[in-house]
C-alpha cells in the first residue's frame, strides 16, 4: 500500500499543480493537454519497463521525428490531417521494429537500424519542410515540443490517447508482465502473446506519434523510459507501480507548466529534467 500511497500522493500534487493555472486566467488547454500527455507516457512507460521493450520505447521517437516531418508534406501534397498522417507513418516503423525482432534479428541491431535511419531521413525531411513550406514552427514542436499551442483537435487527440492508455494499461499490465518476466512460460500457459504484444506496439505507437508534436521527441525519450523504471523499483504490486508511474509524470507535469508560467521556461524541458530528478531520487533512497 506504501507505493499506491507515493503514486496518489504525486498524482494529487500534479493535479493541484495542472489546476491553478486556469484559476489565475491561462488557458485550461493547457492544463488538459500536458495532463493529459503526462498520464498518457505514464502509463506506457510501466508497460514497455515491465515487458522489456525498452529498445523500442528508445527508438520510438525517433521514428516519430521523421514521421511528424513527412507528415507535413503528405498533407501539403495529398491533404489529410497532419495528426493522422504522423500516426499511420510512425506506426509502420514501430510495426517493422517489431517484426523484425519477432523474427528473431537482435532488439539492439534493430533499435540501431531504425534510429539511424529515421533520424537521418528526419533531417533530411525537415531540411524539405524548411525550405519548400512556411512550417517552421512546427519542425521546431516536433523537436522541442510545444504544449501551449494545442488548441482544439490536438486538445481531444490527447484526452483521448491518455484515456486508451490508461484503460489498455489497467486490461493488461499483469499479462504484460508476465511475458515479460518469461515469455515461454506466458505460451505454455495460454497467454496470446502475439496479441499482447501487438497491442502493446500499438499503444507505443499511436501515443507516441500522437504527442510528438505536444511533448517533443527528444523529451518523449525520458518519459518513455525513466517513470517505468520508478516505478518498478519503488512499487510492490502492480496498482502501486502504475500509480507510482503516472503519479511521477503528472506531477512533473504540473512541474513543467508552473514553471513554464514563472520563469518564462520549457514545459517539456522543466518536465524531463523533474522527472530525471525523481529517477536519481529513487536511486538514492534504494541505496
Amino acid at each position: 500500500m506504501q507505493d499506491a500511497s507515493l503514486g496518489l500522493g504525486l498524482a494529487i500534487l500534479g493535479v493541484l499543480l495542472l489546476a491553478l493555472p486556469p484559476l489565475y486566467g491561462y488557458p485550461a488547454e493547457w492544463s488538459l493537454v500536458i495532463g493529459a500527455s503526462s498520464l498518457a507516457l505514464g502509463s506506457v512507460s510501466l508497460l514497455v519497463y515491465v515487458r522489456r521493450l525498452l529498445f523500442a520505447a528508445a527508438g520510438a521517437p525517433h521514428a516519430a521525428f521523421f514521421a511528424a516531418s513527412l507528415a507535413i508534406i503528405l498533407s501539403v501534397e495529398v491533404g489529410g490531417p497532419r495528426l493522422v498522417w504522423t500516426v499511420l507513418v510512425g506506426l509502420l516503423i514501430i510495426y517493422a521494429l517489431g517484426y523484425a525482432t519477432y523474427r528473431g534479428m537482435d532488439p539492439d541491431d534493430a533499435t540501431a537500424l531504425v534510429v539511424s535511419t529515421s533520424s537521418s531521413l528526419g533531417v533530411l525531411t525537415a531540411i524539405y519542410v524548411l525550405s519548400r513550406y512556411s512550417y517552421g514552427s512546427s519542425v521546431l514542436g516536433v523537436v522541442m515540443g510545444d504544449p501551449l499551442l494545442a488548441r482544439g483537435p490536438e486538445v481531444v487527440a490527447c484526452v483521448a490517447i491518455a484515456v486508451v492508455s490508461l484503460i489498455l494499461t489497467l486490461a493488461t499490465a499483469r499479462e504484460v508482465a508476465y511475458i515479460g518476466l518469461d515469455r515461454d512460460d506466458a505460451m505454455l500457459s495460454g497467454i496470446r502473446v502475439w496479441l499482447y504484444d501487438l497491442a502493446l506496439y500499438t499503444l507505443l505507437g499511436v501515443t507516441v506519434m500522437g504527442l510528438v508534436r505536444i511533448v517533443g521527441f527528444v523529451i518523449e525519450h525520458v518519459l518513455l523510459l525513466l517513470p517505468g523504471a520508478i516505478a518498478v523499483s519503488t512499487g510492490r504490486s502492480g496498482y502501486g507501480s502504475l500509480a507510482v508511474s503516472t503519479g511521477t509524470t503528472l506531477a512533473a507535469g504540473g512541474l513543467g507548466l508552473s514553471a513554464s508560467i514563472l520563469f518564462n521556461l520549457s514545459p517539456s524541458g522543466v518536465i524531463g529534467l523533474a522527472v530525471a530528478a525523481g529517477y536519481l531520487l529513487s536511486a538514492v533512497l534504494r541505496r
